[in-house]
């Protein structure tokens, strides 16, 4: 039997992903009644009509706009100085042409901080060539202001490394405009998609536009060019259709169903209604409205802390090497009574650090009333605890609880003392908004300095969402997802939701070992 085609939530990915880079530029992230994503430089905007059901070419798109608008636009392109230029041009051809050469520019400064940005975005090009919305074969029908922009298009992707072949529109464009025009304005928009990152840079590409611009006014006075070519340029500057110049435009019908609308400035486009924002509020708890932890969670933080540095001690690299001082060693007393000295442990070498950061999410939703909220603020209690020992071998924790708000019971800068009274504080009510806090917590995440990034999350797994999807894009950015789960039921929960790493406590005396078994595999 063949296989089912995976399908893809677009929605999922745009909120997690866009949650994620828009963490590492400083941006927010709404969802609002706009065709894709956009931004306008500090906010980026997030359809709220994404498709649901979408094809593995059209999640690598998404991912490819996202990277493109947020790590891309909002870091380098100045948008006042943009509508200030394309508002005095008030041409097609003029915006498409600045378009493209602001692409290329703000591509290369993307991957050139983020390397990884580079393989997504060739993916979103071969995906976008596959889907045949863009990148298509031109022919002497089309007008002259797309065969500009066609050629234009393709040299500079090109030039990025991305799999496009500029050559059957040259066959088009050198006849239409002379080969030699054609050339200068090929090397006039790649010596400005090379201008330097950073919104300063945006002016090395506004006069590489201006530059192409005057090429083709003077050569549509008619110095160097026979007439048909001559009629050609002026037709291009006066055209009203240069065809799709970016990956916005062509996402609108792959995306959202909706109809290519050519000319859209979808930079300056006026956002006037925001359904939703991935953003909650965060209520900080009072120490002095918790309490000390139970005897569970004493408990389960001993035996919690006990596994654990029994797994680091065997995890960092140590090898023994036995002499006559060192630590004492006492699988050799038995050589030491038949005189044997060497009977002491030494180490080759010190852990170097563990470098990792940890949010743990803790369910407070209604679900999780009885039993179920006070295994789940054991099991915090035992995992803060034990993880806390270890915040100078660079382990950074932060802490917080969810359901219809954000609970901050620790930040990351925080010490674990001074907040483990805050646990007690916990109480199961309201809704379970899941995947917000998950994308809230994750954008933070992404900020920080360490190499590993883990979220932790404690439920009943009555979460009303199916966190299949953002488990994945998390994971595509090195997030990593581990879950303890709490109660007797949803047991397939994890699995369904493809979180490899979890453990699950029925009671006070499983929470250790389902603690445990989240945490054993690669956490540290």
């Amino acid at each position: 039997a063949m296989s089912k085609k995976k399908s893809f939530s677009l929605p999922a990915i745009a909120a997690t992903l866009g949650s994620i880079l828009a963490g590492k530029v400083g941006a927010s992230v709404k969802f609002a009644d706009v065709p894709t994503a956009m931004t306008d430089g500090t906010t980026v905007y997030l359809s709220s009509r994404l498709k649901t059901g979408a094809t593995e070419d059209e999640a690598h798109i998404l991912r490819g706009f996202l990277a493109h608008e947020i790590l891309g636009h909002v870091r380098n392109t100045n948008f006042k100085k943009m509508g200030e230029w394309r508002t005095k041009h008030n041409s097609p051809l003029a915006s498409s042409i600045e378009n493209i050469i602001e692409d290329g520019r703000i591509e290369r400064a993307a991957w050139s901080i983020f390397p990884k940005v580079r393989s997504i975005l060739n993916k979103c090009v071969d995906a976008l060539v596959r889907e045949g919305k863009v990148f298509q074969p031109l022919d002497q029908n089309d007008p002259p202001e797309a065969i500009i922009t066609a050629l234009l298009l393709l040299h500079v992707r090109k030039d990025l490394g991305q799999n496009l072949d500029p050559s059957s529109v040259e066959a088009l464009a050198f006849p239409m405009f002379g080969e030699e025009l054609c050339r200068k304005m090929v090397e006039i928009a790649l010596r400005g998609a090379h201008s330097p990152a950073g919104k300063e840079g945006f002016v090395g590409v506004l006069e590489a536009a201006d530059e192409i611009l005057a090429l083709l006014d003077q050569s549509g006075q008619g110095q160097q060019l026979n007439q048909a070519q001559i009629d050609a340029v002026k037709a291009a500057l006066g055209g009203v259709h240069p065809g799709v110049s970016d990956l916005g435009g062509a996402m609108i019908s792959i995306l959202t169903d909706q109809p290519v609308q050519e000319n859209e400035n979808h930079f300056a486009k006026v956002i006037t209604h925001d359904q939703r924002t991935t953003e909650m509020g965060v209520m900080k708890i009072n120490p002095k409205n918790g309490g000390l932890p139970d005897l569970n969670a004493k408990a389960a933080a001993n035996k919690l802390g006990a596994k654990l540095e029994r797994l680091l001690e065997d995890r960092t690299n140590h090898r023994d090497i036995y002499g006559e001082d060192g630590r004492l060693c006492g699988r050799r007393l038995v050589s030491a009574m038949s005189g044997e000295q060497r009977v002491f442990r030494r180490a080759t070498g010190e852990n170097t650090g563990l470098d990792v950061a940890v949010s743990l999410m803790i369910d407070c939703s209604g679900s999780m009333r009885g039993p179920d909220i006070q295994l789940a603020k054991a099991a915090g209690y035992a995992v803060s605890e034990a993880l806390s020992k270890y915040d100078s071998q660079g382990v950074a924790l932060e802490v917080l609880g969810f359901n219809d708000a954000i609970f901050r019971i620790k930040n990351f800068e925080e010490s674990f003392p001074s907040r483990s009274k805050c646990f007690k504080a916990l109480n199961a009510n309201g809704g379970t908004r899941f995947q917000q806090t998950l994308l809230q917590c994750v954008k933070k995440l992404s900020t920080r300095k360490e190499a590993r990034k883990i979220v932790l999350f404690i439920t009943d797994g009555d979460l009303g969402t199916d966190p299949a999807a953002a488990v994945d894009t998390l994971a595509v950015e090195g997030v990593e997802v581990r879950g303890v789960l709490v109660g007797a039921e949803n047991d397939a929960f994890f699995v369904n939701a493809n979180i490899k790493h979890f453990g699950m406590a029925k009671d006070a005396s499983g929470i250790p070992a389902a603690v445990f078994k989240a945490m054993e595999r690669d956490f540290f």
